[in-house]
């Protein structure tokens, strides 16, 4: 079991229509149905608040690779674009602070 103490980090990203989101990244462990660990992904959540105070937030993971999944996801079109501009400008932002 990872600890809640290893909670790495928590960031601001902008999206290009200018919304904010907070995130946090965490330790994720992926277990089979007998609950044996199986891989330990990254969960990334992102959080945003709208005009009204409604919070909006998505979970997403990756592997130390770099692929993204979603688990367990049933999302709308507008929401399947929000997750694919947050992935979209995440990575853009790794790219620009590791030079790559």
């Amino acid at each position: 079991m990872i600890p809640n103490s290893q909670i790495q980090s928590k960031n601001e990203i902008i999206l290009s229509d200018n919304s904010k989101f907070f995130y946090t990244i965490s330790p994720f462990e992926m277990t089979d149905v007998l609950g044996h660990v199986v891989a330990i992904l990254q969960e990334y959540t992102f959080i945003k608040i709208d005009v009204d105070n409604n919070e909006l937030s998505y979970k997403l993971y990756r592997t130390k690779d770099g692929n993204w999944y979603e688990i367990n996801s049933i999302k709308g079109s507008e929401e399947n674009n929000i997750v694919r501009q947050l992935k979209t400008t995440f990575l853009a932002n790794e790219l620009t602070y590791t030079g790559s």
